[in-house]
């Protein structure tokens, strides 16, 4: 039920997860959405939540 989407300054990323700057520095969000209405219960809808630092989500820098 969650969407995520990940951007690099702003811009988001290709489906195959690769991100080209030129930039010295870079910003990367990570958005997180989820519907108005839970079709599932509380508990099972706050499994697909992101939790922890972001950092730990992505790899290969």
């Amino acid at each position: 039920m969650w969407k995520y989407e990940l951007k690099v300054n702003g811009v988001a990323v290709s489906k195959d997860g690769k991100a080209q700057i030129q930039e010295d520095s870079m910003e990367i969000s990570i958005i997180q959405r989820q519907p108005a209405y839970y079709i599932l219960p509380d508990d099972e809808t706050e499994k697909g939540k992101i939790n922890g630092a972001y950092l730990e989500h992505l790899s290969e820098f």
